[in-house]
């Protein structure tokens, strides 16, 4: 396994407490690294005008330290004890400094340790992704011990909850890891959501499960956790499925068969199991505790049968009743929610009374209200809006088919309504991204309703992906901003907003087109205005799909920074 060794800003989760010293308060911050092998720091910052005189370090960390730690946080003479939590996962580690460590004033001291990794991040094992102190507390010359904060702790206003009173969720993806350029979970803008789905973690029939991918996970779920410090406001999830696999660890395989198959018959075969499933929750508590997380999302895409449908809520409850265990023992409450269909044909294999079993185990609902259209249209219906709103009743074929005519934002939250979900459970999906198909002509319609010939490569495609047509929301917006770029090159589009053409009058979102190419996305204008429907019906908050497509906060044309703002309009 490749190392990584990554620094990163951290809070800690005791509040931050002060103490004379030399007549002044002494403003500690800490920092550390957090590697997935090998050796970790920590390293604590005087950043006052006085020396500091430290003579006994306690933190509490997720992994276990093999032999002494050496540094400047290590007198010759030091010693170290250690105490395992009861929850299996933490240690505490006290460190009497002898001598006694002096930090100069505006400099640093650190402490560099070896750990176990070789029980971690295993196949068939819950994991931990890196080491990750918290709790850290310094005794200033033998006195009572001070709780140190970690630098960077957001302040004042920075700490309130961007959401105004709704949840505002974002998935991200692992595989943004490997893009070109990279996107790290570090340029997620934590300061305008206040949950983050980390997608995916993978399974197997068995319920076993195991980070996804061992380069990319290690870095980028201590990111998360190490936000979650500094952002006291910000939840992360674990999110377990999506819709394809496009590589799994050699020897996960789902029965029957010799080969990896997707997560939704990985699922159907794990959920009907009672055994398999008793692991799986297990375990998924227990790697979601190890990250430091605090919610699990299921993303079952889809269950279709009534045999799947049961096994899918016996699998949410038996999710929730761990999740309340563990939350009792460690007094917080543990999210629980889904990723869940807008088609009216996948919301229909569930009834009623199964929905709202479904709204009273979990927290929240996601709607996924997009990719109603695509390239899978080709030999069926024509180019059309893959986030519409509502369906124009004139123009649009599908307005003829009692499945397809109900494809639509309006519809889609309407059927979860009618079927006695309530309204403060359901998320709305916003996509962060653009689909394209290839079209015979433009038309009449500027793209719209056209035959669809085929799917063009996307902006990220490659063998494994096949072509998807998908391209990032900022790509669309900015060809200067798209990615791949050695690779990839978007053609020259005109863009439609449907305020400016009456072709767009019921759909509320935007669209594209060439002479052959038309895409469907939506933007800031068509975003906000779906951020005011789910305030004016009062659903719960707001999904994206995912964080990678959008431009950057400070950008004016960032949906989440505009949505943000439509959010926070009350305050």
């Amino acid at each position: 396994m490749q190392k990584f060794t990554l620094s990163l800003l951290f809070v800690s989760l005791s509040a931050c407490c002060t103490i004379s010293y030399a007549d002044n308060i002494p403003p500690l911050t800490y920092q550390y690294t957090t590697p997935y092998t090998g050796a970790g720091s920590l390293t604590i910052y005087n950043n006052g005008n006085n020396p500091i005189t430290i003579s006994t370090l306690n933190f509490n960390t997720n992994v276990t330290l093999s032999g002494n730690p050496w540094g400047t946080l290590w007198g010759w003479k030091s010693t170290v004890t250690s105490t395992a939590n009861p929850d299996g996962i933490n240690t505490d580690y006290s460190i009497n400094e002898t001598p006694a460590v002096t930090i100069a004033p505006h400099q640093s001291a650190a402490l560099t340790y070896g750990f176990d990794s070789q029980n971690y991040g295993g196949p068939f094992h819950p994991y931990n992704a890196a080491m990750n102190p918290s709790k850290v507390t310094v005794s200033l010359n033998g006195g009572s011990p001070v709780s140190v904060s970690i630098q960077g702790m957001c302040s004042g206003t920075a700490c309130k909850d961007p959401g105004n009173g709704k949840r505002v969720m974002g998935y991200y993806p692992d595989w943004a890891y490997w893009r070109e350029p990279k996107f790290l979970a570090s340029d997620v803008p934590f300061n305008k959501i206040n949950t983050v789905a980390y997608a995916f973690s993978i399974f197997d029939s068995n319920g076993n499960i195991s980070l996804f991918d061992p380069d990319s996970d290690p870095v980028n779920l201590p990111i998360i956790s190490q936000a979650r410090q500094q952002y006291p406001y910000l939840n992360a999830s674990l999110s377990f499925g999506g819709w394809s696999w496009a590589s799994v660890p050699s020897g996960w395989l789902c029965k029957p068969g010799a080969s990896p198959v997707g997560p939704a018959a990985c699922f159907s075969q794990m959920a009907s199991d009672p055994t398999a499933t008793a692991t799986f929750i297990t375990k998924a508590v227990k790697a979601m505790q190890e990250v430091r997380f605090n919610g699990i999302d299921i993303d079952w895409e889809y269950p279709h049968s009534a045999i799947d449908t049961t096994d899918y809520i016996n699998l949410l409850q038996g999710l929730r009743t761990a999740l309340n265990k563990q939350g009792e023992l460690d007094h917080v409450h543990y999210y629980l929610t889904i990723a869940a269909p807008a088609g009216i044909d996948k919301i229909n294999a569930f009834t009623a009374q199964q929905w709202q079993q479904i709204a009273t185990i979990v927290d929240y609902i996601d709607v996924m209200t997009y990719d109603f259209h695509g390239g899978w249209d080709q030999g069926s219906v024509g180019s059309d809006f893959m986030s519409a709103m509502s369906l124009d009743p004139t123009l649009d074929p599908t307005t003829k088919n009692p499945t397809l005519s109900k494809y639509n934002v309006i519809d889609a939250i309407k059927t979860y309504l009618d079927n006695g979900v309530p309204a403060n459970k359901i998320v709305l999906g916003i996509p962060l991204y653009g689909r394209m198909v290839n079209i015979a002509s433009a038309g009449q319609n500027q793209g719209l309703y056209q035959t669809i010939t085929g799917v063009p490569a996307g902006e990220w495609d490659n063998q494994q992906s096949g072509h998807t047509g998908m391209i990032d929301y900022k790509c669309i917006v900015d060809s200067t901003a798209c990615g791949n770029k050695s690779q990839f090159v978007l053609p020259q589009l005109t863009l439609v907003e449907p305020t400016a053409d009456n072709l767009g009058k019921y759909s509320k979102t935007p669209w594209g087109y060439a002479n052959n190419l038309f895409i469907t996305y939506d933007d800031i204008n068509s975003s906000d205005y779906k951020a005011q429907w789910l305030l004016q019906k009062g659903l719960a908050g707001v999904m994206f799909w995912d964080l990678t497509g959008d431009f950057p906060a400070n950008n004016q044309n960032s949906i989440i920074s505009s949505v943000d703002n439509v959010l926070n309009a009350s305050k």
